[in-house]
């Protein structure tokens, strides 16, 4: 069962640094596209950021629960469930403080005056997250001592 949970927190851990770094390259490529205007554009943030946020709790939630199912609460393995625990807190600070005011802007006629500073905070924040995510996804798959290979001192023999 630990090997189970630690390679389902080890998976999941990956999968949201691979995915929530598709939809960055994804929402800057359309956002920077000559093929759509302005009221598309942010049309395209209402469709695919319920997505990002509901992909990212999910495998960050996953990566914490399995990863403190696999027990032996190493020192690294801590520093690891401190990372993954910190990103989900910010994750759940942006979508409930950030996103979801800059959600209810993009309703409204006109965007108001700090809309910016959100979406320029909101940016910060999944920054620095993704990258506290890259930094757990490293720890948890980097191999400990007792998973390197054991190279056998060969004597020659006669």
């Amino acid at each position: 069962m630990r090997s189970l949970s630690l390679m389902l927190s080890r998976m999941c851990i990956s999968l949201w640094c691979g995915a929530g770094m598709m939809f960055v390259v994804l929402l800057l490529a359309l956002r920077s596209s000559p093929l759509f205007d302005n009221e598309i554009k942010l049309d395209q943030a209402k469709v695919l950021f319920p997505w990002f946020y509901g992909c990212e709790f999910a495998l960050l939630a996953g990566a914490l629960v399995f990863g403190a199912l696999a027990g032996r609460a190493v020192p690294r393995r801590q520093v690891y469930l401190a990372l993954v625990a910190t990103a989900l807190a910010l994750a759940i600070g942006d979508h409930f403080w950030i996103y979801r005011p800059l959600e209810s802007m993009l309703h409204q006629p006109a965007l108001p005056m700090n809309f910016r500073d959100l979406h320029h905070l909101s940016r910060t924040v999944n920054t620095v997250n993704l990258g506290l995510c890259l930094i757990a996804a490293l720890l948890i798959q980097w191999p400990s001592a007792s998973e390197q290979p054991r190279i056998e001192e060969s004597t020659p023999r006669d």
